[in-house]
């Protein structure tokens, strides 16, 4: 891309993002919320530069030779909000549980539990999967039930709920023992750098580091991620999903 041609590109992002935003402020946001955003611009379009150089794969080609069959989701998962993994991000996260062949699984971030039930589901029976968020005492008052959509699921013997800071909390027992880690937690950098680095401890050689929001709308966890990966062959899953994708050396 030329100089001239990355400056057009970046006067056009810029504009478009301020009018999505000053129709935003008349919508009844306000000018605080525009110039948050606005002032986010620089980084975003950083981030966003950043990502252009992770080469974009298939699951075909992440598992050459893997057959894989077709794929299930739960009735369940339509009931979803905007927060949620996209359904499409969810066949993908099941595919390649499947084409993995993973049986022990680490999940950083529950939220409400709705990959940590599909995750469940795609290892199969006698899987095992770890899921870690904050104390339930962090989300008293609101609206948020930690692991509320996998419980009293047919897979709610598969999961074992960990509480705790992921900043804080002792891994060392699922040290390189994990075939598959799905990191969904905290999207800033500190947070995103020192999840990216745990699960790089965790996952057993062959295993796969997924990554949820890998896009540009999180400049700290996007430059986290690609910090923590550095030489190592870091991908995206899908070419327009928000799927980070990292598969270990055996």
């Amino acid at each position: 891309m030329t100089s001239a041609h990355a400056r057009s590109k970046l006067v056009g992002l810029a504009y478009a993002t301020a009018k999505c935003l000053v129709k935003r402020s008349s919508m009844g946001e306000g000018w605080p919320s525009f110039l948050r955003h606005w002032l986010k611009f620089p980084l975003m379009y950083q981030a966003s530069k950043a990502l252009e150089g992770v080469p974009v794969a298939t699951i075909p080609e992440l598992f050459p030779g893997k057959q894989v069959g077709l794929i299930s989701i739960s009735p369940e998962s339509l009931d979803r909000q905007i927060w949620h993994v996209r359904l499409d991000e969810e066949v993908l996260i099941g595919l390649t549980v499947q084409a993995l062949g993973a049986r022990r699984i680490f999940e950083i971030g529950t939220f409400e539990g709705g990959t940590t039930r599909l995750l469940a589901d795609k290892a199969g029976e006698g899987a095992e999967v770890f899921t870690l968020d904050l104390p339930e005492a962090k989300f008293a008052g609101s609206w948020t039930q930690i692991g509320a959509k996998f419980r009293g699921a047919a897979v709610e013997p598969r999961i074992k709920q960990l509480f705790g800071n992921s900043l804080e909390f002792d891994f060392s027992p699922y040290e390189r023992s994990i075939d598959l880690v799905f990191v969904d937690a905290a999207h800033d950098y500190l947070h995103g750098l020192a999840d990216s680095r745990t699960a790089l401890r965790l996952v057993k050689p062959g295993g796969v580091v997924l990554w949820h929001d890998f896009n540009a709308h999180f400049p700290g966890l996007v430059h986290a991620i690609i910090e923590a990966t550095a030489g190592l062959p870091l991908k995206r899953l899908g070419m327009h999903t928000t799927l980070g994708f990292l598969r270990t050396a055996c």
